[in-house]
């Protein structure tokens, strides 16, 4: 597989005005128009669900996208680099308040969670 290139089980994101998403290929498929369209779990993605609901109930249409076009993906090539980046937040804002927030943020890299 090519650095920069995605298939099924590569770690993708994507950008939905503002709210970075997270999830792992599924399904890839070419379709008549040549691009490669791409099925994904998302990983905790409940910022992005809130967003498509009321989308959803202003528009009174149905704004949820199932595949998605290869150019609205970006493969994340180093994911432990994504988790040491999440770990070092939590312990700086340990460290600048001198308590710990609220929630267990005890995190190890390949251990997080989502205590929400």
């Amino acid at each position: 597989m090519g650095e920069h290139m995605i298939d099924v089980n590569s770690l993708v994101r994507n950008h939905y005005h503002g709210i970075v998403r997270y999830g792992t290929v599924t399904k890839r498929m070419i379709k008549d128009d040549g691009w490669a369209y791409f099925k994904v779990d998302w990983h905790h993605d409940e910022d992005y669900s809130e967003a498509i609901a009321w989308r959803k109930e202003m528009s009174g249409k149905e704004h949820l996208v199932e595949e998605y076009r290869g150019d609205m993906l970006s493969v994340v090539r180093n994911p432990r680099q994504v988790a040491l980046a999440i770990e070092a937040h939590y312990n700086f804002l340990q460290v600048k308040y001198l308590t710990e927030p609220k929630g267990e943020l005890k995190l190890c890299v390949g251990q997080l969670q989502d205590d929400s």
